[in-house]
């Protein structure tokens, strides 16, 4: 799989040195996740945009009638994720199916005021179910 984002200087430094092993040694992985924003509070982490629509789809009924889904960086447990979504970016291990992959394209991965995300940033997108109404 061809990866074309970069990560800048400083995000690789704070990757390296806080975000590569949990507080009791497991080996992490960096993630680009969505999360599904129901006014005004996040309700759900997803990690891939199929997980998201699954989500969506099997709870439909207890969601409002739309909603945006927003865009975050973060790690998880390298132990957790298939070994074929596992990939190295100048050394740095990611958790990068190809939807996600291709989700970042030819981004830049920045560390800007103590959070890592990437440049140029990703708009949030929403979603409106069929047939539901708003409160």
């Amino acid at each position: 799989m061809k990866i074309d984002f970069r990560i800048s200087p400083a995000a690789a430094d704070f990757i390296r040195k806080n975000k590569l092993r949990s507080a009791d040694g497991r080996e992490m992985v960096i993630q680009l996740y969505a999360f599904l924003q129901v006014s005004p509070e996040p309700t759900a982490e997803i990690a891939t945009l199929e997980q998201a629509m699954d989500f969506a789809q099997t709870n439909m009924q207890s969601l409002p009638s739309g909603g945006l889904f927003r865009w975050a960086v973060g790690s998880g447990f390298r132990d957790s994720i298939p070994d074929s979504d596992i990939h190295w970016v100048e050394g740095i291990p990611f958790d990068l199916p190809e939807d996600i992959n291709r989700t970042i394209s030819n981004r830049e991965l920045v560390f800007d005021d103590g959070k890592l995300r990437f440049e140029p940033d990703f708009e949030p997108f929403s979603y409106k179910l069929p047939g539901k109404r708003d409160p």
